[in-house]
């Protein structure tokens, strides 16, 4: 464990600091890098007094608060910088929530399993743990499997244990200040293959968890902003697409030019019935239109991408067009197998674009405005 680093971020800490670092020092971990977010003056004593019973502490100062993920991020720049013989860094939260005991336990997995990240997962299921943790980890777990096909049971543990060869790239390459870059590095990891494993480790909240400063609506919303921004982004484009079908549907019905010369052109030569394709027109109109409202949302708005449209919107409508024949045989298939008619159709539709929708969200994010 000599070759190993701890790696404590805090901000405004309080006695449960120093009994956290005396209780790695005994453990045997004889490097400390403590990180300072920006704390209170007032809240400063507990760094002093680690630095003076401990020479095994080093401290990296933020003289404002940065967040969490920064934190993380100077922590491991700082030691592929600063001590190159680290084998690697175990992230320990510094409130008393993880033991001596579970971080040499990681500290050994990390050890045997030579470049594999190893995270301590909690166990949601026992009767302390506060209800809005055990749903938030639910909730989180069915999305990042769903989404990114990460497998956790505890998705938002802070004790990891990371191999020195990834701290280069994890302080450079993965985004994000405060709490959505401890999500980000769980999607860096899964993205570029790195191995990942759990084991699990004791369930301690202390006060109900009081002593977090994580903002339950704030940082939630930073951790889950791509695929809140991508329901937002076709939830506009469904209203585009109803508002000019509605428009152009009733200037059809009125005769009007263009779209009546259309619908006569069609219904003349392809469609036999007038009402049938009529509706064509619109429906048509209506979903060409919404599509590039979605397509220029998920651009600009979700994934942030920077390359030309012309690069990218050929593969937006490939998976449109991909997701339409999924769903549209899937479909069919439930339905004739259960056979399903009216409302039972409707429900079935639902569940198959639903996970549709997630598929979509991960082959946009990987191939169509990949950075």
């Amino acid at each position: 464990m000599k070759n190993t680093v701890i790696i404590i971020p805090s901000l405004d800490p309080d006695e449960k600091l120093n009994s956290t670092v005396d209780g790695m020092i005994d453990a045997g971990f004889k490097h400390v890098v403590l990180v300072d977010d920006g704390s209170r003056e007032e809240c400063k004593e507990p760094f002093r007094k680690a630095l003076a019973d401990h020479p095994e502490c080093r401290l990296v100062v933020h003289e404002v608060n940065k967040g969490k993920g920064r934190a993380l991020r100077d922590a491991f720049a700082y030691v592929a910088e600063n001590l190159p013989d680290a084998e690697g860094v175990i992230t320990v939260d510094g409130d008393g929530q993880h033991t001596p005991e579970d971080t040499v336990r990681l500290a050994a997995e990390m050890k045997s399993r030579p470049g594999e990240v190893i995270l301590g997962c909690r166990d949601f299921s026992q009767s302390h743990v506060p209800t809005h943790n055990k749903l938030g980890n639910r909730i989180s777990a069915f999305i990042y499997r769903a989404v990114y096909g990460i497998k956790l049971t505890d998705t938002q543990t802070g004790l990891r244990a990371i191999p020195a060869e990834y701290l280069k790239a994890f302080a450079e390459e993965v985004q994000g200040d405060r709490y959505e870059y401890e999500t980000n590095m769980l999607i860096y990891i899964k993205d570029h293959g790195i191995p990942y494993g759990e084991i699990p480790i004791n369930t301690v909240y202390i006060d109900d968890n009081s002593s977090s400063h994580f903002n339950v609506f704030k940082d939630s919303y930073r951790i889950y902003k791509p695929i809140i921004l991508f329901v937002l982004g076709s939830c506009i484009a469904t209203v585009v697409d109803l508002v000019v079908f509605t428009v152009l549907n009733a200037l059809t019905e009125k005769g009007v030019g263009i779209l009546a010369a259309a619908a006569a052109f069609i219904n003349r030569h392809f469609i036999k019935d007038y009402t049938t394709a009529s509706l064509f027109v619109p429906t048509a109109a209506a979903r060409i239109i919404s599509s590039l409202v979605d397509y220029n949302f998920s651009r600009t708005k979700v994934f942030g991408s920077k390359a030309p449209a012309r690069k990218t919107i050929w593969k937006y409508y490939i998976i449109c067009a991909v997701r339409m024949l999924l769903s549209w045989l899937f479909l069919s298939f439930l339905t004739n197998i259960l056979h399903a008619q009216g409302l039972i159709v409707t429900l079935l539709k639902i569940v198959v674009d639903l996970i549709l929708f997630f598929i979509s969200y991960n082959w946009q994010r990987k191939w169509v405005f990949r950075k």
